[in-house]
């Protein structure tokens, strides 16, 4: 199934979020920026997790980061590059 023109839209606005934070996101402000609810953000960020763009944090890493164990985080999997971001 092709995804919609408006799926696309919201993530392209992600991945250019995650690239102007440049550091790991919880879901809650991903949604905030995008203007979705943490379920809608929650399935694009899924999506975006198969796709290989984005991955959740683990439990070391969110340690190691001083980050709640318990928290939604994400992170892009390659580095951050200003250019790709969108403001």
């Amino acid at each position: 199934m092709k995804p919609s023109r408006l799926t696309l839209v919201v993530a392209q606005k992600i991945v250019g979020y995650f690239h102007r934070v440049a550091s790991p996101i919880y879901t809650g402000y991903v949604a905030s920026e995008i203007g979705y609810s943490l379920d809608q953000t929650q399935l694009m960020l899924e999506a975006l997790s198969k796709a290989d763009v984005v991955r959740q944090l683990t439990i070391e890493e969110k340690k190691l980061k001083q980050i709640d164990p318990r928290g939604n985080v994400w992170v892009l999997v390659e580095p951050a590059h200003p250019g790709k971001a969108t403001w």
